[in-house]
């Protein structure tokens, strides 16, 4: 709701009737975000079940209107990095002190946010610390100096999650912003260094940090089993892989309008019983098929890959129009660290998630290049 009260401010204050100011952008977020509420409804979904459509895409559909309540009302280039810093500021006090307080308790010792697990918190942080990094090539001294410790100190957040799926999808941003940043001649160059800088990050961070050490040989192992047999075990590995042949099954019987948000883990667990009966209790240990594209074939059929591409055109659009500095790179990296992300897990179906991509696409939107 805050995020509609931008335009409404907009509204209340100059009683202009002016709700959006880009066509386009607007068809693209209220045809998508209608158009899954509509299949899911059409799939017989509850009202009470409606949530995850209705509510956690609702901020989706937001975007257009926040980026007219922000151009609307004069907040400058110079006010959204200021806002950018707070919450960069925010997300690094919240997620280090949750991890420094989990060091004497008997929860998980790692980097999360308020009433939020540290897998998405880390992709979060990671576009965050992507954004800083692209502002910060532009910049020069001080403030060059200040974007760039605030990109490191998200880093530093993310590598604390223990996530392997945040430190992929946050390093795949942050290598795309260098990458677009330098002359194509160097990219073999940036490659090889990118991945050495990498490596060295994670053998002291390992050294100092065991557990990370942990995570990292875990995922090794399983991939080696995967690699020699065929198939794992392993939570991160052989479970996801499961979990996405079933949700690809139930998209194939189900091409068209898929079964609906709600019951895509229920009609998985059910071809799990036919197909892979002596692995049913693995696959329903989970909530979801921890793949997003997936989810949204199998939940929604053909217009869930319409919805998918639409939104990625969203990105793509506000990137080639943006005028905020160094916001174009910014939202081109995130495109790819944001399909290694849904490769996964959730991030439509998760309302902190949809807002955070509301306030970025919505104040990048709001200062257009003029033509």
């Amino acid at each position: 709701m805050a995020l509609f009260a931008l335009p409404a401010l907009y509204l209340v204050l100059t009683r202009q009737w002016c709700l959006v100011s880009d066509a386009l952008s607007t068809l693209l977020c209220v045809s998508g975000y209608a158009m899954l509420v509509v299949v899911d409804l059409l799939n017989g979904a509850p009202a009470s079940a409606l949530k995850g459509t209705a509510i956690n895409y609702l901020p989706i559909l937001a975007i257009p209107f926040v980026a007219t309540g922000v151009s609307n009302l004069r907040i400058s280039s110079k006010d959204i990095d200021f806002g950018f810093k707070l919450a960069a500021y925010v997300a690094i006090a919240t997620g280090s002190f949750n991890y420094l307080t989990a060091l004497d308790s008997a929860e998980e010792t790692v980097s999360r946010g308020i009433n939020l697990n540290q897998i998405p918190y880390g992709f979060i942080c990671g576009a965050l610390s992507g954004r800083f990094l692209a502002v910060s090539i532009k910049g020069v001294g001080f403030r060059l100096a200040h974007d760039l410790t605030i990109a490191v100190a998200l880093f530093v957040v993310v590598a604390l999650t223990f996530s392997k799926l945040a430190w992929a999808s946050s390093l795949t941003i942050i290598f795309c912003v260098l990458a677009l940043n330098v002359s194509i001649r160097f990219l073999p160059l940036l490659a090889i260094g990118f991945v050495a800088t990498t490596a060295a990050f994670l053998a002291l961070f390992a050294i100092f940090v065991p557990a990370a050490w942990v995570e990292v040989t875990n995922f090794a192992d399983a991939l080696r089993t995967l690699s020699q047999t065929g198939s794992s075990d392993d939570g991160s590995v052989g479970s996801r892989l499961l979990l996405w042949q079933l949700g690809l099954t139930v998209f194939t019987e189900n091409p068209i309008l898929g079964v609906g948000l709600n019951a895509v883990s229920a009609e998985a667990l059910a071809v799990a019983q036919d197909t892979a009966a002596d692995r049913t209790a693995l696959v329903g240990t989970f909530s979801h098929l921890h793949n997003d594209i997936i989810v949204h074939l199998a939940a929604f059929g053909v217009f869930g890959a319409i919805f998918v591409l639409g939104f990625f055109l969203l990105i793509w659009r506000t990137a080639r129009e943006t005028s905020l500095e160094g916001h174009q790179v910014f939202l081109w990296s995130l495109i790819p660290g944001t399909l290694v992300y849904m490769s996964a897990d959730v991030v439509f179906n998760m309302d902190a998630i949809t807002a955070a991509f509301a306030l970025i696409l919505g104040t990048s939107m709001s200062s257009r290049r003029r033509s």
